[in-house]
């Protein structure tokens, strides 16, 4: 008896994600495919480590966000079967500018 079938070749995305500045890893920060159905994603660990697997080979949106910090978006990412991708992700803190508030007594 012959049985015909294959395995899915899928694949990993990894990487690490940091401030900019300081170099120092962002625990916590989101990392997701836009438009995933059903969504897929992640967030980095206190290494500031992150991993999305069994991804099918294509090209792939990234959007990592972090609190205090701008989004990112990245774009045209090429995942091969042959070999897992790797990312390293600097981050820029986001600078937030507030209306004066006036205290009297």
């Amino acid at each position: 008896m012959v049985q015909s079938g294959y395995a899915q070749i899928t694949q990993t995305i990894r990487g690490s994600i940091v401030d900019r500045e300081t170099q120092k890893p962002l625990p916590g920060a989101t990392i997701i495919i836009p438009g995933s159905e059903p969504l897929i994603g992640t967030t980095s660990d206190e290494k500031g480590l992150f991993r999305l697997e069994k991804l099918p080979p294509g090209r792939y949106e990234i959007k990592i966000s972090f609190v205090g910090f701008k989004t990112i978006l990245l774009t045209n990412i090429e995942l091969l079967s042959v070999k897992e991708r790797v990312l390293f992700i600097e981050m820029d803190e986001e600078i937030l500018q507030n209306k004066t508030v006036t205290i009297n007594a």
